[in-house]
């Protein structure tokens, strides 16, 4: 609209989606994740997506629940024990970092290589009879998967604008509004699969790629001598 080229104005764009959602988590390096729970998860496009596992969702939430034959306390001290420490670099067999309170935890696994929008797991410890559950959702982000959502919502209200602009308008100087809706679509579309490459549970299928849940489960088998008892 300032006389950018549509390459210029496609790239601009898609560069300020991915600031507005990463830029959140540089306020928090190990944020909480997406859980079903969440009252924005229940709405019926997002509560339909949190249960499709595909590569391409970043808001699928991967729910875990795991059985340890140790008590709920000493359960939660064994987790903290073995949690890295500032600055969490990665030195451990699991390079698992993460903060603990009372019977709740988030966690992330850290490489060097590792992005911001790496998916985190959280949970809880419950008594269940000898032993103790761990009930674990392991997604996106959570601010930054609300971000991504908000960014979308403000794309398309511009596409929907310049459609409007188009028909009641005569042509102005510049970008022409089809051009100019197409330029914002590819914009919301490119950060969407940026986010979606890194942010999502379940990493592009190419060759035999362990999902971040699958770390986690061998994080609390070692650590707790945990097993799967349910993974939806």
């Amino acid at each position: 609209m300032r006389g950018q080229s549509p390459l210029g104005a496609l790239a601009i764009g898609a560069a300020l989606g991915a600031l507005l959602v990463l830029l959140p988590l540089m306020f928090d390096p190990i944020p909480t994740p997406l859980s079903r729970e969440q009252w924005p998860i229940r709405l019926p496009v997002l509560r339909r997506l949190a249960r499709i596992r595909h590569w391409a969702n970043p808001f699928y939430v991967e729910q875990i629940t795991l059985h340890s034959g140790w008590r709920r306390h000493y359960c939660a001290e064994q987790l903290a024990a073995s949690l890295l420490r500032f600055p969490w670099l990665p030195s451990g067999p699991h390079n698992i970092a993460g903060r603990t309170r009372d019977d709740s935890f988030v966690l992330k696994r850290t490489t060097w290589w590792h992005d911001g929008m790496r998916p985190t797991g959280a949970g809880r410890f419950v008594d269940s009879g000898p032993g103790t559950d761990i009930v674990l959702s392991v997604a996106a982000p959570a601010i930054g998967a609300y971000f991504l959502l908000l960014f979308l919502t403000i794309a398309l209200t511009f596409m929907v604008t310049a459609i409007v602009a188009a028909t009641v308008r005569p042509p102005q100087a510049g970008i022409p509004p089809p051009l100019l809706v197409l330029i914002i679509l590819g914009g919301a579309l490119l950060t969407f699969a940026f986010i979606a490459l890194f942010a999502s549970p379940v990493p592009i299928p190419l060759g035999k790629t362990r999902t971040e849940g699958d770390e986690f489960i061998d994080f609390f088998g070692d650590v707790l001598g945990a097993d799967v008892v349910s993974r939806e």
